[in-house]
């Protein structure tokens, strides 16, 4: 196999917090947000199978804006697809972040998914998926969310794409001190991206996952980028990320986490 090329750089906290954070418990809480340098590398094989999007990224120990904290970051992640150029197609993505603020630990959260969609016709499609989600400081030791729906891709121009699709299934939620909850599941998945230029490219995503016996209790993620070519096999990608629980197991627990990220993807 073709060896995976990797770089490393720093990290720098948004110059942001919620005054919310203040008042949470006096444990260890997450830090700002980083500002994170992403590595991608993306394979496509001509007239076989293809696999694009393996993203590595590694965090440095640095010192915050205002220099009253020292913070050190360890993010991963990749993304994976797999189409043979027919009707099948089966996609992965990964994230894991871990971070330590004055040799506390800050933030330690890992998200799993496998995603499988059949192409029904040019624009609808069927799909099977597994969310797996383990946040320590919302207090998740695990949620893992098996659906399956239908999708349909309302624009498939080479400038422009829309789909949203829609599925159910079941959700089991675990948290520390509380017994396994188990729910029926209904998700919501919309992804966008337009080429803006010959070298500039806009994607923007949302995505929700309910549970049927409080819907109350849901688990939304919503962002966006813009990637800005550099030359034929670079890009240049300045984006945003925001995840958010409705209901977490305490009341002092914050619900959003929003991240700004900034990429140097290199592809072959």
């Amino acid at each position: 196999m073709e060896s995976t090329p990797w770089l490393e750089w720093r990290s720098i906290p948004a110059p942001w917090r919620s005054d919310r954070e203040a008042q949470t418990r006096s444990r260890p809480h997450r830090d700002w947000p980083a500002l994170r340098w992403r590595v991608a590398i993306d394979r496509a094989g001509r007239g076989r199978a293809a696999t694009e999007g393996l993203d590595d990224h590694r965090g440095r120990r640095i010192r915050d804006a205002s220099g009253n904290s020292d913070t050190s970051t360890f993010n991963a992640n990749y993304s994976l697809t797999y189409d043979p150029k027919r009707r099948n197609i089966v996609k992965s993505d990964g994230l894991y972040i871990r971070g330590e603020t004055e040799g506390t630990r800050s933030s330690d959260r890992l998200a799993v998914n496998v995603r499988d969609e059949y192409r029904l016709n040019a624009r609808a499609y069927v799909f099977g998926q597994n969310q797996y989600l383990r946040d320590v400081f919302k207090e998740i030791d695990y949620l893992v969310a098996p659906t399956g729906g239908v999708g349909y891709k309302l624009v498939d121009s080479d400038a422009t794409k829309l789909s949203v699709d829609t599925g159910l299934g079941v959700v089991w939620e675990k948290n520390p001190g509380f017994d396994l909850s188990t729910s029926g599941a209904v998700t919501m998945d919309e992804k966008f991206s337009h080429v803006l230029s010959a070298t500039t490219t806009l994607t923007q995503s949302v995505g929700a996952l309910w549970k049927t016996k409080d819907f109350d209790d849901a688990l939304y993620q919503v962002g966006a980028a813009i990637a800005v070519a550099m030359s034929t096999h670079t890009q240049l990608k300045l984006g945003a990320l925001s995840t958010y629980k409705n209901k977490p197991p305490t009341p002092d627990i914050e619900k959003n986490d929003v991240s700004v990220i900034v990429a140097f993807v290199f592809k072959t």
